[in-house]
């Protein structure tokens, strides 16, 4: 193996193996959760904003001032959501025990899950539920086909209504027209039995075309009813699935929210005790740390250094547990990287901090 590569793989197999293994994965979890996020707020915005709508006008652009509130709200809900989940992972990653504020946090935590999973499931229900529309297309149907038919019929009854009546006003007239006795002669007689003969004959005409009428829209009501309905059950299946899902949808997409923040929390955690054992191992790395805030407290590139006596004054000031050896191997450290150059400070902090982590790799 080749020198450099050997440089190559300690760095990334020995140095930080924690951090440099997990950086890219704890960022993609972390980020594509706000994904998850984000469809949780759009799902939970149908079900809020739909009760909302519901409330009678209050003020001018209610509905927009609600819309904007939910939005918010959602927002804010899912955010908090996220910081609770991140604090409980931390606490039991650290305690590694349940304690009260454990078990408090475990409790808040599947708290806003579950209503998080419940405004969401409602919303993305309501979202895609089409159940109201299919019944309501398939009476739309039934009721259009069967006035339809209603409309043939009702124009031959009103051909005969209208010839009854034209026979009744005659037997009226007739009926009228009787002498001081009230009877009537001979013709009379005979036109007032014609008359209620073809009256009798038209009403029997009428109800048998209301009878026909009837049992022709029931017959096409039941046959139509029977298909539509079948059609209908076909697309509420459907909305059926739709709704199982969603479901999933919406348990994956809590799911990936506790991946993401959950790893976020315990990356958090693992860096921090990785650096506090690479720390312990090399003390002076964190002993130089705190001398190169010293040196650039108030100073920046191009300022003189302080001198040995001052350095050792501020230490005592800050109360730091530093010998004399070490401010003295520090100096060293500092003229040997070129962060001070003839006692003038040579690098930007960002810069010379570089110097100190380069320590981590020796």
């Amino acid at each position: 193996m080749k020198l450099k590569n050997y440089f190559k793989y300690r760095n990334q197999l020995e140095i930080q193996p924690f951090q440099s293994s997990f950086n890219i994965l704890k960022s993609v979890l972390y980020y594509f959760s706000f994904l998850g996020n984000l469809f949780l707020i759009l799902f939970g915005f149908f079900f809020i904003k739909n009760v909302t709508d519901s409330i009678q006008p209050l003020f001018p652009y209610q509905t927009v001032i609600f819309g904007v509130f939910v939005a918010m709200f959602l927002t804010g809900y899912e955010l908090f959501k996220r910081y609770a989940l991140e604090q409980f992972v931390i606490s039991v990653l650290k305690t590694k025990k349940i304690t009260i504020n454990t078990f408090l946090g475990l409790f808040v935590g599947l708290g806003l899950i579950a209503g998080s999973f419940y405004l969401s499931l409602n919303g993305a229900h309501r979202l895609i539920d089409k159940s109201t529309l299919i019944e309501n297309k398939v009476d739309a149907t039934v009721s259009s086909k069967t006035d339809s038919i209603s409309l043939i019929y009702t124009k031959r009854i009103e051909s005969f209504e209208k010839r009854r009546d034209n026979k009744q006003q005659a037997l009226d007239k007739i009926l009228a027209g009787s002498d001081s006795t009230g009877n009537y002669n001979y013709q009379q007689r005979r036109n007032i039995k014609t008359f209620e003969t073809d009256i009798n004959i038209l009403n029997k005409e009428i109800a048998t075309i209301e009878v026909e009428r009837d049992a022709k829209i029931s017959q096409v009501d039941s046959t139509l009813t029977t298909k539509l309905t079948s059609k209908a059950e076909k697309e509420l299946d459907i909305n059926k699935e739709n709704d199982t899902a969603f479901i999933f949808m919406t348990f994956f997409l809590e799911f990936i929210i506790l991946i993401g923040v959950g790893f976020h929390g315990y990356y958090i955690i693992g860096s921090y005790m990785e650096m506090k054992k690479l720390l312990l191992s090399k003390p002076q790395i964190e002993t130089r740390y705190k001398l190169l805030n010293i040196l650039y407290t108030n100073r920046k590139k191009g300022n003189i250094i302080p001198s040995l006596k001052d350095i050792n004054t501020l230490i005592e000031l800050n109360k730091f547990n530093i010998k004399p050896e070490e401010v003295k191997e520090f100096f060293e450290f500092i003229e040997a990287t070129h962060i001070v150059l003839d006692d003038k400070i040579n690098l930007e902090y960002k810069d010379a901090l570089v110097e100190i982590e380069k320590l981590l790799i020796v």
